[in-house]
């Protein structure tokens, strides 16, 4: 515990270090990228004293960082040499990885603004925090990490830093296809560009951001490609490909609003492209529905290259496909809902106006979501047809879906149940909140879908028996058999006790090995699923 304090106490004191150099490097940096041509016009040129003091400031820093740095560098690895374990230990790892996970994207965003427009204090930082990350990476890259903790530290780092610059990656994207859309569809004018050519906005700069942040993207994960499967990994993966499935099912719902607003007879401005005014959740252009597409399509792919690690491909393949299916399915269900409420909402103000009267606009708001989540409909039914056929594969993503659906009705009834005692509780209180009529029908609507979700979904829970196993990860028949309580117990112990006879297990032990000659586990995880293995058979 006392050694652990103490290399506690050398990574904080190196680490602060390294943030007074980069605070430095970048206050030097700033003022001279500002005597070069690349500084833009609405910069001044700095004088003399500026140029000077950053220098004096820069170099007195790195001075002491250097020596203070350099004599507490030598105390860590003197503490590595004495035990050669802490070099893979979850202490070194943890800092090492947490610095990294803050930098990377200071790093890598403030570069990419920089390919939009150039700036000075965005290429100072950039510069200066990549620098610092080079050093980490080549420190923490000199000796292996442990397994266990340690290992867990450098997952979280990776996948992190990839969930954090998918956000940019996102932001960076759609400004470039709003203004691809607004050049060259809408005749310009309608979205400020980062440059101008020849009358007409300059898209290399927004192009070059956004492949900045996905090719940063992408390398960051193969980087990463020799790491051994986990659930952290295969769980970041699961999470990409639900955004890009709800970017690309948002946007979709947005278009279909569009177009039966336009079959209405309804006069649709060309802008129209660029902010749909149907959006359930996000306003994004129209293009996003390939970008959607695109990250849901890596995830998934990403996804299928987890499926091979494991023990059982063929089944686990069979589950990330029931997987996918259920989550389009309540994604779908979302939307269904969602349109649902807001028709619900316009025939509740047209029946008892608070307020100005709904347009047909709002009709469609709601009509578009609802046609397009009736998709969930017949993957519902896939879902629950698959169950029955096979039950032990299927079952896992039906369990999700249907715990999905109770969610989203717990949360809309808590949540409108919360804002109608809330409306009714000041009105009695003769305090009443602004507009509480309309807050009141809002509030109605979300508790009434909410109720209506729950009773659905339990209804189709109880009827299939799906969340009747939910603490197993099989099925009632298949547990009945296996524990000897069912008709068909003498037969299923005996066929496995024929199969462990003729040593059926063989191949799981041998898959083991192969993955620890392949590196894609550990020794101790390796050693914990072999006793697991001959754990189970005794």
């Amino acid at each position: 515990m006392a050694r652990n304090l103490y290399r506690s106490y050398l990574y904080v004191i190196l680490l602060l270090l390294l943030g007074l150099a980069i605070y430095a490097l970048a206050g030097l940096l700033n003022p001279l990228w500002r005597l070069t041509p690349l500084r833009p016009g609405y910069e001044a040129v700095p004088d003399r004293a500026e140029v000077v003091q950053a220098l004096v400031f820069a170099v007195t820093v790195l001075l002491f960082v250097a020596v203070l740095g350099g004599l507490h560098y030598w105390l860590l690895r003197r503490d590595l040499r004495q035990d050669p374990a802490a070099g893979g230990g979850a202490v070194r790892a943890f800092f090492l990885n947490l610095a990294e996970l803050v930098l990377a994207p200071i790093a890598i965003f403030s570069l990419g603004q920089v390919l939009t427009q150039f700036q000075s204090g965005y290429a100072a930082s950039g510069l200066a925090a990549l620098a610092g990350l080079l050093a980490l990476e080549w420190e923490r890259r000199r000796l292996p990490v442990g397994p266990g903790l340690a290992r867990f530290f450098q997952r979280l780092h990776v996948y992190g830093v990839q969930l954090i610059l998918l956000f940019p990656l996102v932001s960076a994207t759609n400004y470039f296809l709003s203004l691809a859309l607004d050049s060259y569809l809408l005749g310009g004018g309608h979205i400020a560009p980062s440059a101008v050519v020849n009358g007409h906005a300059d898209l290399r700069g927004p192009l070059a951001t956004a492949l900045w942040f996905v090719l940063t993207w992408f390398a960051y994960g193969y980087l990463n490609r020799h790491d051994p499967g986990s659930w952290l990994r295969r769980l970041f993966y699961g999470g990409v490909l639900v955004y890009g499935l709800f970017l690309t099912l948002n946007e979709c719902a947005a278009l279909l609003d569009l177009l039966l607003r336009f079959l209405t007879g309804e006069k649709i401005q060309a802008t129209a492209l660029l902010t749909p005014p149907g959006a359930l959740f996000f306003t994004l252009p129209s293009g996003m529905v390939l970008v959607g597409l695109l990250v849901a399509g890596f995830g998934w792919l990403w996804l299928q290259s987890e499926v091979k690690q494991l023990s059982d491909p063929q089944r686990a393949r069979a589950v990330l496909h029931y997987s996918l299916v259920a989550v389009a399915a309540a994604l779908l269900a979302l939307l269904f809902w969602a349109g649902s409420g807001r028709l619900l909402l316009a025939l509740l103000f047209s029946l008892f106006p608070t307020g100005p009267l709904p347009q047909p606009g709002d009709w469609i708001d709601g009509w578009a979501p609802l046609l397009l989540g009736l998709g969930t409909l017949p993957l519902n039914l896939l879902l629950m047809w698959r169950y029955r056929q096979e039950p032990e594969r299927a079952l896992l993503p039906c369990q999700g879906f249907i715990l999905a659906a109770l969610i989203g009705g717990v949360l809309a009834t808590t949540v409108g149940g919360a804002v109608l005692l809330f409306s009714l509780g000041t009105v009695a209180l003769g305090s009443p909140v602004e507009n509480w009529p309309r807050l009141m029908q809002e509030s109605v609507v979300g508790l009434l879908v909410g109720l209506v979700v729950l009773a659905f979904y339990l209804w189709q829970a109880r009827r299939s028996g799906v969340l009747a196993n939910l603490g197993s990860s099989l099925p009632t028949q298949v547990q009945s058999a296996r524990s000897g309580t069912g008709p068909e117990a003498a037969p299923s112990i005996a066929a496995a006790t024929a199969a462990e006879a003729v040593g059926e297990g063989t191949p799981a032990l041998e898959d083991i090995l192969r993955r620890l000659q392949d590196r894609q586990i550990s020794l101790e995880e390796a050693a914990s699923q072999i006793r697991a293995l001959f754990g189970q058979r005794a």
